[in-house]
């Protein structure tokens, strides 16, 4: 597993994040596939993980 290039940008208040990563699979194949995650700060203003990271896929 890799994990490429990463951009965010603001989503009302909170920044969203598209993250590239690449997976082997055990035939050998890599495959590329954009993740997304939004995150906030705290009281403290520390960054922390509001949406955990997930794959969006296309209804057929």
């Amino acid at each position: 597993m890799n994990v490429g290039d990463v951009q965010c940008s603001y989503l009302y208040i909170t920044s969203q994040c598209t993250i590239q990563v690449t997976g082997r699979f055990a035939d050998g194949q890599t495959k590329t596939l954009p993740m997304f995650s939004q995150f906030d700060r705290d009281a403290s203003g520390n960054l922390v993980e509001v949406l955990d990271v997930y794959h969006e896929r296309s209804r057929q």
